[in-house]
């Protein structure tokens, strides 16, 4: 077991969703928390080098007195990767140079310099960093796309050898952690991406014997997993490989089809079945690796069957006799690689057709492996991890129609591997998983940092001109509660940040969802999302029977559930048009503020349901610090902010929201609102 002086840190150390994680099992204290909660860049691909200084701070470790550190990490494969290190120094001096905060300021500033003659001024203004020298090699080819090359410096696993100066992965973390912690030695482990999964998914769900399976876009050359307890350990019992083209003749066809920027996220490189749910993603002008619940949420609209949905069934399938799902190379390549019949689908059958079609075969593919999995290893539980299990619908049909014990990981996607990877380190070094168990304590995720009640005041102060601050520390559970049947929009921050996704009651905007238009408010004034997209209930447990048809306990928003149709026109605002919502059920126990506010809303309104969404504005990920709270609620048009029991509003009515803008706003819609929303936000 680790001593005192020895620190144990799961990471997730590059690429996508960077993320750390540390157990310290003498103390039985958690920290979880993604590098893009510290620097506000959704889906930050840099090293969480700043996330381990909060995990110092929450820790309150004395760096220097730290004699071993062990990072572990997901990334097995990519040991042996040559990165340039310098790149990082790069990217991180850029974002100060254009002096924007947030990640589409930095896009759109960059475009500026779009053209050679603008690119040499920018490198200018970066002499003093050191990695000058670096970006006059790496800019140039890059030019007439200049977002490509944000993306590009943040994917280092696919940098290039500059000057010969390039250093290993290993000696890359080794050399960060050893400037944090002077006196340590750093040693790197590595492990499976999916039994990482797997790992984290398995330690909190307490179930004893699940069937645990991983969907997932590309992990260590497969995209899905399942495993059954051996003993102690997860056994490996089934592999759904994915297909590598990243150097194929095929691959090449899309230069000049596809923007760089898009190539770059290694959606085409390997073809799997989350890869196909980012590529038809991107096809209808979404992000990919980012917004694949637009899709999810626009397939309500359309029909699935149809002959898009027959292509895509030819793409993959399940071979039964060896338990796993089957990318057919030919018609899949024939299909994804063919950017104009993909986008004359598109004209023909509608975005929300394409979009029900791929949901559909998501779906369809996932519980055909499922069963199959069932049918040859028998279980009475399904722990469920990996990007795709972020689709709440998908689990739904899960737990509707192959198992009603099932548990979905909050972080299902790369920021949750940082757990398993320190779970099955903690494991070599002889910490089981009955020491562990505190970990299953936590009925909430609440494992990021948190900001003491002095730092808001603080901060406060400073805005004290723009805001006016009224202290209801006792009372503001109800006070919210009075504010949402008033029909305001406000948000709450409250100790520790939440881990994973979904914000679950403590970094989160609450509405009222008996109000019809407040999903367009929200929507257009807040969030600035398109209107297909539905908005969370948080609800109380006690309301589950009778508000859903058939439900479990959910408290961490990872699937959704099929609302009575008798409270479809009650509740208008919580649930999809398809009549589902993605419910977060709360107790007593649970987060005890959070309950009040819901118990007093339903005293007043006689339900105990409000609108949960995530507590962050348009770009930005959900707010960290006490200022991060406060200048996203001035740059909104939310009505209040509670802040640590402090109840917070625009000063004057100088700095109030401007009711005729809001107006203006609102009355920008279309007669068609799926067409009208269907354009991406």
């Amino acid at each position: 077991m680790p001593q005192e002086h020895e620190l144990v840190i799961g990471a997730n150390f590059l690429n996508h969703d960077s993320a750390i994680f540390a157990i310290d099992v003498h103390n039985r204290r958690i920290f979880g928390m993604s590098t893009e909660r510290i620097t506000r860049y959704k889906h930050d691909t840099l090293p969480p080098i700043p996330v381990i200084k909060e995990l110092i701070r929450e820790f309150e470790l004395n760096p220097s007195a730290i004699r071993r550190v062990v990072v572990a990490t997901p990334l097995l494969s990519q040991l042996g990767i040559q990165v340039e290190r310098e790149l990082f120094t790069a990217t991180l001096t850029l974002r100060k140079a254009l002096n924007v905060r947030y990640l589409p300021d930095v896009v759109r500033e960059l475009r500026r310099y779009s053209d050679l003659e603008r690119l040499a001024k920018l490198k200018l203004l970066l002499v003093s960093t050191g990695g000058r020298k670096h970006l006059m090699r790496v800019l140039p080819p890059m030019a007439i796309d200049a977002g490509r090359w944000l993306l590009y410096s943040g994917r280092p696993a696919s940098a290039v050898c500059i000057d010969n100066k390039v250093t290993s992965f290993q000696s890359m973390i080794v050399t960060e952690l050893n400037q944090l912690f002077p006196r340590a030695a750093v040693e790197v482990r590595a492990f499976d991406h999916h039994l990482a999964h797997a790992t984290a998914a398995q330690i909190l769900s307490g179930f004893t014997n699940p069937l645990n399976v991983t969907l997932d876009g590309w992990g260590d050359g497969v995209f899905s997993k399942a495993f059954v307890r051996d003993g102690s350990v997860l056994k490996q019992v089934s592999a759904s490989k994915a297909i590598s083209v990243a150097k194929s003749e095929e691959r090449l066809r899309l230069n000049g089809q596809i923007p760089s920027h898009i190539l770059s996220t290694g959606i085409f490189n390997d073809l799997s079945l989350g890869h196909f749910y980012s590529i038809i993603t991107w096809l209808l002008g979404f992000e990919p690796v980012s917004d694949e619940g637009k899709v999810e949420a626009l397939a309500a609209y359309g029909i699935s069957e149809n002959e898009f949905l027959t292509e895509l069934r030819k793409t993959v399938w399940l071979d039964q006799d060896r338990a796993c799902l089957v990318v057919s190379r030919s018609d899949a390549l024939g299909l994804y690689f063919d950017i104009p019949k993909l986008q004359e689908y598109v004209r023909r059958l509608g975005k929300e057709a394409v979009a029900a079609a791929v949901q559909r075969f998501l779906e369809e593919r996932s519980l055909e492996l499922i069963t199959c999995l069932l049918k040859r290893w028998p279980r009475s539980s399904i722990v469920l991890s990996g990007g795709c299990v972020a689709n709440v619908v998908l689990n739904m049909h899960i737990y509707e129609q192959l198992c009603e014990n099932i548990f979905v990981i909050p972080a299902m996607g790369d920021d949750g591997v940082a757990l398993g990877t320190c779970v099955l380190a903690l494991a070599q070094l002889g910490v089981t998983e009955q020491d562990l168990t505190f970990l299953q304590e936590e009925r909430l995720p609440y494992f990021g940092n948190h900001h003491p009640r002095t730092a808001a005041e603080k901060c406060l102060a400073s805005f004290g001109n723009l805001v006016a601050v009224e202290d209801r520390s006792q009372d503001w559970p109800e006070t919210v509660a009075a504010l949402l049947i008033k029909g305001e929009i406000g948000p709450i921050y409250q100790g520790r940040m939440e881990w994973g996704p979904p914000a679950l009651g403590n970094r989160s905007i609450l509405a009222d969802p008996r109000i019809a238009s407040m999903r367009e408010r929200i929507s257009k004034l807040v969030k600035k999302r398109p209107l297909f997209q539905p908005f969370c209930p948080a609800v109380l447990v006690e309301e589950k029977d009778r508000l859903f048809e058939r439900a479990y306990i959910n408290r961490h928003m990872t699937c959704a559930f099929r609302m009575r149709r008798e409270f479809w026109e009650k509740l208008p605002s919580a649930i999809h048009i398809d009549g589902t919502a993605r419910v977060q059920f709360v107790s007593a126990d649970d987060n005890p503020m959070f309950y009040r506010v819901l118990s007093e809303f339903k005293r007043l309104s006689g339900f105990g349901v409000v609108i949960n969404t995530s507590f962050n504005l348009h770009g930005r990920t959900i707010v960290n610090t006490p200022e991060d709270a406060i200048e996203d609620f001035l740059d909104s048009h939310m009505d209040f902010l509670v802040l640590d029991g402090y109840l917070v509003r625009r000063r004057n009515s100088d700095d109030a929201r401007d009711t005729k803008q809001e107006e203006a706003v609102l009355s920008c819609s279309l007669n068609d609102p799926v067409r009208y929303t269907t354009e991406p936000a």
